[in-house]
């Protein structure tokens, strides 16, 4: 039986998959699951397994974005790994089987945005945004390019053999950093994507933006937007 030094979801007790979480005077372990064990089938067990799926789901979208997976490690409290603290930050938002507006694809807050067109479809996402402005302590000289990263979030299956809920990771093309002028940003589906996109009849789509380096490193961003 380990130790469990890092709380990821806070204080946890009960049974996870093939392993169990236990307090014994005050401290957190985590041990094999018994081979006689019997799952808990009450309904505050199940909500809690579903709503950790649920969250190690969004985390598992947002960790193919290199970008989103940079940020937050570079954020990340000592011992805890990017994934990690991706689940903990988001676990609050998330219930059995939607999430809630206020999900967290940055960690902290970020600039502001303010958006003026939002289209969502089958092919792809395009978000207008305003002007950024200069008071939000981007250089360009040495942050020329901005981009956008976003998350869908896939509901209420036209077909209800089909999973209640699935995720999206899209990134657009590189724009040029203007914080003086409008802005229109597009990620584009892929064939394989929008066949998972027309599996279901709801749809939110969470972004943020992060202004590039030379190199193409992450260097501001943005605080997290509700597109759709």
């Amino acid at each position: 039986m380990a130790q469990l030094k890092k709380h990821i979801l806070g204080e946890v007790t009960g049974g996870l998959g093939d392993v169990v979480f236990k307090k014994i005077k005050g401290e957190n372990y985590i041990a094999s699951r018994p081979t006689d064990y019997t799952m808990d089938m009450k309904s505050e067990a199940v909500l809690r397994r579903a709503r950790f799926r649920i969250a190690m789901k969004l985390a598992q979208s947002m960790n193919k974005s290199l970008r989103l997976k940079a940020i937050w490690k570079s954020k990340a409290p000592e011992g805890l790994s990017a994934f990690n603290f991706m689940m903990q930050r988001n676990y609050p938002y998330v219930q059995a089987e939607t999430i809630a507006n206020g999900i967290k694809l940055t960690p902290d807050v970020g600039f502001g945005v303010g958006v003026t067109a939002v289209n969502l479809t089958s092919t792809g996402l395009t978000v207008d945004i305003s002007a950024i402005g200069t008071n939000a302590g981007i250089i360009t000289a040495s942050e020329p390019n901005i981009g956008m990263t976003a998350v869908l979030f896939l509901s209420n299956p036209a077909d209800p053999l089909n999973p209640a809920y699935d995720y999206l990771t899209l990134q657009s093309g590189n724009l040029s950093t203007n914080l003086n002028s409008a802005l229109s940003f597009e990620a584009v589906l892929s064939n394989q994507e929008t066949q998972l996109f027309n599996l279901y009849q709801d749809q939110k789509a969470f972004f943020v933006l992060a202004t590039l380096d030379a190199s193409g490193a992450v260097v501001h961003y943005s605080s997290t937007v509700l597109a759709v």
